[in-house]
């Protein structure tokens, strides 16, 4: 299951209206992308624009490592602060999906699936040699 949020009262709203949605998801992505092992949580803040949708991510979650030196296993938490616009899907946006880095709302289901984004920045947080600690010796002798 991923992370939908229903834009139902918001779409009704006035333009500059906010809401906001607490997380607690448990996702699962595949593992040799990220191992998650606690459910994202958080908030999220969306404001409606004229032209779409503004929304600013504030959660957190846990993920499992191999350390690059002593190649143990270990937990770590990835705090994800970011923000992104989303826009109304209409039929001439198909080249623009393509391209993957503009993110769209169904207007008409009043839903916004905000899993891929999550996953993408779950992944730019992932460190490129992950370090037990930073004072690990490395496998020991």
């Amino acid at each position: 299951m991923g992370i939908v949020l229903d834009l139902t009262n918001l779409l009704t709203k006035p333009i500059g209206s906010v809401e906001k949605f607490d997380i607690r998801e448990s996702v699962q992505f595949p593992k040799e992308e990220i191992d998650l092992v606690a459910p994202i949580e958080g908030q999220i803040t969306l404001t409606r624009l004229d032209n779409g949708i503004f929304a600013n991510f504030d959660l957190k979650t846990k993920a499992k490592f191999t350390c690059a030196r002593c190649l143990k296993e270990f937990e770590k938490e990835l705090d994800l602060k970011f923000e992104q616009e989303f826009y109304p899907e209409t039929e001439n946006q198909k080249e623009e999906k393509e391209e993957g880095n503009v993110f769209f709302f169904s207007p008409v289901k009043k839903q916004l699936d905000v899993t891929e984004l999550i996953r993408q920045e779950l992944i730019l947080k992932i460190p490129i040699k992950p370090l037990c600690s930073p004072e690990c010796q490395g496998i020991e002798k």
